[in-house]
C-alpha cells in the first residue's frame, strides 16, 4: 500500500504526518491536480466548439461547392443538434454507468473521425447524414464534465469547477475565426476539419495517459499529494486553529501572538 499522509493531533495541533521520510520530502505539484482536471476539460469543451463552428465558418465555400440553397445547408445544421439533442442523456447516463474517463475517449475518438469525415462529403445527402452522427458522437460533452468536477473538486469548489470548462465552450469560438479561416483561406475549406480532428486525437492521447475518474484511481504519490491537499483545504476551511502545514520549512500563517504555542515553533 502507498504510504499516506495521516492527520495527527500533538498538543492540540493537527499535523500531517507519513512514515516513510522519503515520500515525506517529496515535492508537492505547485498547480493541485484537480485544477489540471480542468484545464483537460477547458480543452476538451474548446476543441468541442472548434469542431461545431467550423462548418458554419465554411458554410459559403461548401454551398458554393455543392450549389446548397440557404436552405438545404440549414438541414445539415439542423441534423447535428437533433442528434445532440438526442443522445444528450444517453451518453449522460453512460458516464455516471461506465466512468467519464471511457465517455470521453469514445466521444472525442468519434467526434474526430466524423470531423474528419466532414472533409471528404459531397452533395447533400452524405453532409446531413455526417453531420448526424457527428452530433451523436459530441452529445455528452457537458454532462460527463459536470459528472469529473463532481468526482475531482470539493463541494466548496464546484463553481469554480465547472468554470473551467465554461471557459472553453467561449474561448473556443472566439479562436475559431482565427483558425479556421486562414486554413480554409490557404488550403481549402475541407483541411479546418482534417486539422480539428487532428487535435481531437492528441487530447484523446492526453486523456488516455493521464486522466482517471476519480482520485482512488491514481498511483500512489499522486494519490497521496492529491490527499495531503485536500486535507489541507479541509483544515483551512473549518478551523484556523489547525495547522494547515506538514513538518516542513514554509511560514507559519498563525498570528504572531500565537506562534510561541506551535510545536514547531517551541
Amino acid at each position: 500500500m502507498s504510504p499516506l499522509y495521516q492527520p495527527i493531533c500533538q498538543a492540540g495541533v493537527i499535523r500531517l504526518h507519513c512514515e516513510n521520510p522519503s515520500i515525506e520530502m517529496a515535492s508537492i505539484p505547485k498547480l493541485p491536480y484537480r485544477y489540471r482536471v480542468g484545464i483537460l476539460l477547458y480543452f476538451l469543451i474548446l476543441i468541442t466548439y472548434l469542431d461545431r463552428v467550423t462548418i458554419s465558418l465554411v458554410g459559403v465555400r461548401m454551398k458554393a461547392a455543392f450549389h446548397l440553397t440557404n436552405t438545404q445547408f440549414g438541414y445539415t445544421l439542423g441534423a447535428f443538434a437533433l442528434a445532440y439533442a438526442l443522445f444528450e442523456i444517453p451518453s449522460a447516463l453512460m458516464g455516471d454507468r461506465l466512468g467519464q474517463r471511457k465517455v470521453f475517449l469514445r466521444i472525442v475518438i468519434w467526434w474526430s473521425f466524423f470531423t474528419a469525415l466532414t472533409g471528404v462529403v459531397t452533395g447533400l445527402t452524405s453532409p446531413i447524414i455526417v453531420r448526424f452522427l457527428f452530433g451523436m458522437g459530441e452529445a455528452g460533452a457537458y454532462p460527463n464534465s459536470t459528472g469529473t468536477v463532481s468526482r475531482w473538486f470539493p463541494k466548496t469548489e464546484t463553481s469554480r469547477g465547472t468554470s473551467w470548462f465554461s471557459m472553453g465552450s467561449s474561448t473556443g469560438a472566439a479562436l475559431a475565426p482565427l483558425i479556421v479561416v486562414p486554413i480554409a483561406v490557404h488550403f481549402g475549406w475541407r483541411a479546418p476539419f482534417f486539422v480539428n480532428a487532428a487535435l481531437g486525437l492528441v487530447w484523446v492521447l492526453i486523456c488516455y495517459r493521464w486522466f482517471r475518474n476519480e482520485p482512488a484511481e491514481m498511483n500512489g504519490l499522486e494519490l497521496m499529494h492529491l490527499r495531503k491537499s485536500l486535507i489541507l483545504l479541509l483544515f483551512q476551511s473549518h478551523d484556523d486553529r489547525l495547522d494547515p502545514y506538514p513538518l516542513d520549512d514554509r511560514p507559519s500563517r498563525r498570528h504572531p501572538h500565537q506562534r510561541a504555542q506551535h510545536p514547531r515553533d517551541a
